[in-house]
């Protein structure tokens, strides 16, 4: 005769512990979901045409936003300073065959207090800078191996920024990040205290640690869809770009979306493909005029990133 006793499926005061103290745990898991949980209201739904989507965020920050919210990268800071070129705040210096051969501020001025992410990007342009202040291709990596130490505290304290302020664009708010977070984390321990209970007590004690640890988690997994709609939003304009070639007749054909679209697909790490793809989907000038300046931009990277990566 089957004996339920033998299983390990009967009740003790263990279980009665475990279940009252997870039935608490699901009921503040629940209460947490309900406060924060809830996706914030949005100004629009996803714009079109969809490049013009988070065309106010800082290249930088939309980089680390796609990536999870993890630290930016050589791609984040190039894509930053093409920006930054685009915008008129820097400037390419050309050789007598009109070939870009270095990078140098130009007439217009940044607010530091207000463009805290690029100001601070600039300041670590002028480490590899010469003396009359040009960021010379042939030169670049030399000087940032000069200033190794200078360069390094600057492109920490960039990184910094770029952190805090892609923290700050949530629009659930910290509070919500925290609390995701924490209930995932509250989740993975339960689960883990349901094995020990399991392996220590018996398999009934386990069960409530095991279904409150799936429910706490699933309901983590939830908010992290729901509170975070800038990430969301930015991987999807990273898929649009990654799949160009399905939909050529979608790219815009003036000079500025097609740089703002260049300038997306370097900070998602897929410039070549993306230009590739612009190349083969217009005839016009301004596509071979766009998609040449990336060798430039591509040739700095490697430059100024040889001893900082």
């Amino acid at each position: 005769m089957f004996n339920v006793m033998s299983t390990g499926f009967y009740w003790t005061t263990a279980t009665t512990i475990a279940t009252v103290a997870c039935l608490v745990v699901i009921l503040v898991a629940a209460l947490l979901f309900w406060r924060y949980g809830k996706a914030p209201a949005q100004e629009s739904d996803w714009p079109v045409p969809a490049w013009e989507y988070l065309k106010h965020f800082n290249r930088a920050v939309m980089g680390s936003i796609s990536r999870d919210y993890k630290p930016a990268g050589a791609n984040e800071f190039i894509a930053t300073l093409m920006s930054l070129a685009e915008r008129g705040f820097l400037k390419t210096v050309q050789n007598d065959q009109q070939e870009a051969v270095g990078l140098i501020r130009a007439g217009k001025v940044l607010n530091p207090e207000l463009d805290v992410v690029d100001a601070s990007a600039m300041e670590l342009l002028t480490c590899f800078a010469e003396v009359d202040g040009v960021v010379y291709l042939s030169s670049a990596k030399q000087i940032g191996e000069e200033r190794k130490d200078a360069v390094t505290n600057s492109y920490k304290a960039w990184k910094n920024l770029v952190n805090n302020e892609a923290a700050r664009s949530v629009s659930a708010g910290k509070q919500a990040m925290q609390t995701q977070k924490a209930l995932l984390y509250v989740g993975y321990i339960l689960a883990i205290c349901a094995a020990l209970a399991a392996y220590l007590l018996t398999l009934m004690t386990s069960l409530p640690l095991l279904i409150a640890g799936g429910i706490v988690i699933t309901l983590s997994l939830v908010m992290r869809r729901t509170i975070y709609p800038e990430r969301n939003k930015t991987r999807e304009l990273a898929r649009w770009l990654d799949s160009l070639e399905t939909h050529r007749d979608d790219v815009p054909t003036d000079e500025a979306s097609l740089e703002l679209l260049l300038e997306y697909a370097v900070v998602f790490g897929i410039g070549d493909k993306t230009a590739t793809a612009l190349a083969e989907s217009q005839t016009v000038d301004s596509v071979d005029a766009v998609v040449g300046k990336l060798d430039f931009w591509k040739k700095l990277k490697k430059e100024l990133y040889t001893t900082n990566e």
